[in-house]
């Protein structure tokens, strides 16, 4: 089995590399679908959360100024604590906006990097096969010419067998 010399290094690399690259390819895949999809949802309560507040912190600044000269300015404290309370907000959102961009990046990054490994060892994994397939059909050939040859000798050696009788009959 000289022409099949490429199966045994084709499945010592399917079952060694390429199968548990690939498993671990789907799971990593997975996990970071996972990962994004948690920080979409995170950011969507975040954006909510901060969005309240900071309408909250609009609610306090135009109660301050509407009720100013009502109480002699004494109501700007709700003024003062209605902008702090709304630019607090917009930056927290600001901040968890750029951590989960932070974060999706990373594992998009990961993600790119495990994929290009996966292709490189698909790559050597494709060639292998391409490999294997010509083999077998180098030795799909010589099974035919063999079998060629066979057909060919049978019969040679039933038209011997037929000249034979023929001489026998002219005795």
């Amino acid at each position: 089995m000289e022409k099949l010399k490429t199966f045994p290094e084709a499945k010592q690399y399917f079952t060694e590399v390429w199968s548990p690259e690939r498993k671990r390819v789907i799971a990593n895949l997975t996990n970071i679908k996972e990962i994004v999809q948690e920080q979409a949802k995170l950011y969507s309560l975040v954006s909510i959360g901060c969005s309240s507040i900071g309408i909250l912190g609009g609610g306090l600044t135009l109660v301050g100024i509407v009720t100013a000269p009502l109480t002699l300015g004494v109501s700007l404290g709700f003024t003062e604590a209605g902008i702090a309370t709304g630019v607090t907000s917009g930056a927290a959102g600001l901040i968890y906006g750029c951590i989960k961009l932070g974060i999706v990046k990373k594992k998009f990054s990961d993600a790119n990097f495990c994929l290009e490994n996966h292709n490189r060892t698909s790559a050597k994994m494709k060639d292998l096969i391409r490999v294997l397939r010509e083999e077998g059909e180098s030795l799909e050939a010589i099974i035919k010419d063999n079998r060629d040859l066979e057909v060919s000798l049978a019969f040679q050696e039933i038209k011997r067998v037929g000249e034979a009788i023929s001489v026998v009959t002219e005795i």
